[in-house]
């Protein structure tokens, strides 16, 4: 589906692509499986923190979902070994700052420059070209979630490689693994493409029976846009408040094995498209901010709070939006830690960003802020 939106006189063409990134479903399926996480939690944490807002036949429509999902997982790693060496190093599961933050190593590959390409080598091409380009071109390295490698606009380093990896908080084999990464990504690339493949083609017939699945999603999104301006959809599930002159792409894609989360990457023009990747179990309720967080949530962003540059951080953001490189200049921070923790804060909904051309700045989201206070102090009151 293809439709145009007018806004700021300029237009905004939006596409639902109907077809699955067959590589990101299985690099997020193999996550799953490897780690031990299943689709109970649909039925369990995802219920219970949506289900004001929704009722006894959404909750349903849940557990029928996990339920699917759960089936296809089983059928499809059916004959996998878990525990096979290189499942492991590519799969295994590392948190940085929190519970959320946990991701693997193949999650990073896909991540840091997501090829928005449905078929599976096409899709690697395109990988291995845009690590490729990023490096030659000396540009930013954004890895989500919470780390990211800046590079001067000249041909200077900010830092050699291994001391910024070093300077990360997740453990030296994790970070070790993502040296050699960043060294020779190519190499990398392939041989988690070669390690995939069957799975990815076990996968794609499964997901091909979801036919109906997708056409709802296409709907919902189609329905969305007839009452919705773009400004509306990147607050509510981007939290980036985006300013725009010239004509604009917007290219949804539905996400199956990581049906509960939005992944989004912004163009770095004014011209330049943005890709989404829409959980398939999100729609406009549930993007809302919700003041039923769960206990676990609550300690995450606790810990998150209880960091003197991400607190000061906030309260510099609160009144003006602020650029990255001026305000780690400000508060005595290297641009690369500045960059964590605005990811850290983004992913907990503290930030928002306002991408003015080729600079982000980011702001406070006072009402986030403030409903999670409130939050807390239900929690421990009550």
């Amino acid at each position: 589906m293809v439709k145009s939106l007018s806004f700021n006189g300029g237009t905004l063409v939006v596409t639902i692509c109907k077809e699955p990134i067959i590589v990101i479903e299985t690099v997020e399926m193999l996550y799953r499986f490897v780690n031990g996480i299943g689709f109970d939690n649909l039925k369990t944490d995802f219920v219970r923190k949506h289900h004001a807002k929704k009722n006894d036949r959404w909750v349903s429509y849940v557990e029928e979902r996990a339920a699917i999902l759960s089936g296809i997982m089983a059928r499809v790693c059916k004959d996998v070994d878990p525990k096979t060496p290189l499942l492991q190093y590519y799969f295994s599961g590392y948190s940085y700052a929190s519970h959320s933050d946990k991701c693997c190593l193949a999650q990073l590959m896909t991540w840091i420059l997501a090829a928005y390409t449905p078929g599976f080598d096409s899709h690697i091409s395109a990988l291995k070209a845009k690590w490729l380009e990023k490096l030659r071109e000396k540009d930013s390295i954004m890895l989500s979630p919470g780390i990211s490698f800046e590079f001067d606009s000249g041909d200077k380093l900010r830092a050699e490689l291994v001391d910024r990896i070093d300077a990360l908080q997740y453990p030296e084999e994790f970070r070790w693994r993502l040296f050699k990464l960043i060294s020779n990504p190519e190499h990398y690339i392939d041989e988690l493409a070669d390690l995939i493949r069957p799975v990815a083609q076990r996968l794609s017939c499964e997901l091909l029976k979801l036919q109906p699945e997708v056409d709802a999603f296409e709907l919902y999104w189609n329905e969305y846009f007839d009452t919705h301006s773009f400004s509306d959809f990147s607050l509510s599930f981007c939290h980036v408040d985006a300013e725009f002159t010239t004509e604009q792409e917007l290219f949804i894609y539905i996400g199956f094995m990581n049906p509960t989360s939005v992944v989004s990457e912004i163009g770095s023009n004014s011209q330049a498209s943005w890709y989404v990747r829409m959980g398939w179990l999100l729609d406009e309720e549930i993007a809302r901010v919700s003041n039923n967080l769960l206990i676990d949530e609550i300690c995450d962003v606790l810990k998150v709070l209880s960091d003197k540059s991400k607190f000061v951080i906030l309260r510099e953001t609160n009144s003006t939006p602020r650029y990255g490189a001026e305000l780690a200049e400000q508060i005595g921070l290297t641009g690369a830690t500045i960059s964590r923790h605005m990811n850290t804060l983004f992913n907990c909904g503290f930030i928002i960003a306002e991408k003015h051309n080729t600079k982000v700045y980011y702001r406070t989201d006072k009402e986030r802020l403030a409903e999670f206070l409130r939050t807390l102090q239900d929690e421990l009151l009550k």
